[in-house]
């Protein structure tokens, strides 16, 4: 928005400029076929004046123009440089880097300070959630080895008792 005033701000002036500049000469100069010396003389030098305004006024522009320029520059940056750290942090996160934390030299209060905060929010729960997960993995892990443990001595228990009625029972049957 502020742009946008700054344009029609810059077109307004340019527009008035030459509606001026236009309108003091051909209040000056309605006929142009009359020649005499006074007239002459007064048409030159309000010739000059007009041309003197011209290039008032478009040195006048050119500089707003460079003004508005630096200062749209800096408010841009302003905005653009907390988002474009907010966008490497988030491009951590996304690596599986949790314990990265968005600074910013200047915290902001505003829409984007927030979302670094709550993005900080975020990264901090997948963090500590991510190490439940391990830590749950890893007891499933072991009571899965467990389970197998006992699979395997159960089997053997089997095995051996089978073996050890197998052979009276041969005995006896002969």
């Amino acid at each position: 928005i502020p742009l946008k005033i700054f344009v029609y701000s810059v077109s307004f002036f340019i527009i008035c400029a030459f509606k001026f500049s236009k309108l003091t000469y051909t209040r000056y100069f309605k006929d142009p076929y009359s020649v005499d010396a006074d007239s002459l003389i007064y048409k030159n030098g309000v010739q000059r004046e007009v041309k003197q305004s011209l290039i008032f006024f478009s040195v006048i522009c050119a500089a707003i123009l460079i003004i508005a320029g630096i200062v749209i520059y800096f408010i841009v940056t302003y905005y653009t440089k907390p988002l474009t750290n907010l966008l490497g942090f988030v491009q951590n996160l996304n690596e599986g880097e949790f314990d990265t934390k968005y600074t910013y030299k200047h915290f902001r209060q505003d829409e984007i300070g927030l979302l670094g905060e709550n993005l900080n929010q975020i990264g901090e729960k997948l963090q500590s959630m991510i190490a439940e997960l391990k830590s749950s993995n890893l007891n499933l892990e072991n009571e899965l080895k467990a389970k197998t443990q006992l699979e395997q001595q159960r089997k053997k228990y089997l095995s051996d008792v089978s073996h050890e009625l197998k052979t009276p029972i041969a005995l006896i049957s002969g």
